[in-house]
């Protein structure tokens, strides 16, 4: 008796479970069901992710064909014409470029001797002229004489039919201005600031008067008579001669203005006039 109980007590146990089991799997499905789209969806995110990749790859790839194609010309001394010059501001570099009244000449590298010949003809649209052709191997040059008015102009018609693989201004170069004094090898302030490099730009301006209050000057000083003034004043003494009888203001005057590049003592900074302010004694 105990036994069929016991069996019938599992049957309803296992028939239960089957029951439940059935039931999940069912709501489950219909659960699925409920959102027959969503695979749909998740494929289409999988095609729309897919379509961003690529569209970033494809311009990766384009960057970095640009990249490579414009590190590949400079490789060869030619750069694109928007990369470094405006030339709607001569400012930033007529100060270094050739002018002749209000004519300016630019270089324009060209690829081959068809586009020498097309721009010949740009040239007389703009009032230009070219007035040398340099040929180094396959590399053609052409040095264009333009109206500066115009230059800009000139210039975006060049760009916009891809006539030139670079356009820049005809700059003017020169040595780098390294002076003879022979303490310039010690100096080693002026080297620091990169003096040398301003002077390939300017060395002063003599209308310049830099007043120099310290112990005096030595005016008598071979690297600092040619560029004295007797303007100054001794307040120590009260009188007009500021004298140096340290020497510290010599040191100084020598710093800003000691002749340049006359194989005596060392290099000023500046080829500007000085004068002594004494206000310190010895």
């Amino acid at each position: 008796m105990e036994k069929k109980i016991v069996c019938l007590i599992m049957l309803m146990l296992l028939s239960i479970n089957v029951f439940i089991s059935s039931f999940n799997i069912r709501f489950s499905l219909a659960n699925y069901d409920e959102k027959p789209n969503d695979s749909v969806s998740l494929q289409e995110a999988d095609l729309q992710n897919q379509s961003l990749l690529d569209g970033n790859f494809r311009y990766a790839t384009e960057e970095k064909s640009y990249a490579l194609k414009k590190s590949d010309l400079e490789g060869q001394g030619l750069t694109f014409p928007e990369s470094r010059w405006n030339f709607s501001d001569a400012s930033q570099w007529g100060k270094f470029a050739y002018f002749d009244g209000n004519k300016t000449r630019l270089i324009v590298g060209i690829k081959d001797e068809g586009d020498l010949f097309r721009l010949q003809q740009l040239t007389g649209k703009y009032q230009a002229k070219v007035v040398n052709i340099i040929s180094i191997k396959d590399k053609l040059a052409v040095v264009v004489e333009i109206p500066l008015f115009i230059v800009s102009a000139f210039v975006e018609e060049i760009k916009s039919s891809e006539l030139a693989a670079y356009v820049e201004p005809n700059l003017k170069y020169k040595a780098q201005l390294v002076p003879n004094d022979p303490y310039w090898s010690v100096q080693w302030g002026p080297k620091k600031i990169e003096a040398d490099w301003a002077w390939n730009t300017t060395i002063g301006e003599s209308s310049i008067i830099v007043a120099v209050v310290d112990t005096g000057i030595d005016y008598s000083h071979p690297d600092l008579a040619p560029n004295y003034v007797g303007l100054g004043y001794d307040w120590v003494n009260n009188d007009s001669d500021p004298l140096d009888d340290f020497g510290h203001g010599t040191h100084c005057a020598g710093i800003i203005a000691a002749v340049l590049n006359n194989s005596v003592g060392i290099a000023g900074l500046a080829q500007v006039k000085i004068m002594a302010e004494k206000v310190l004694d010895n």
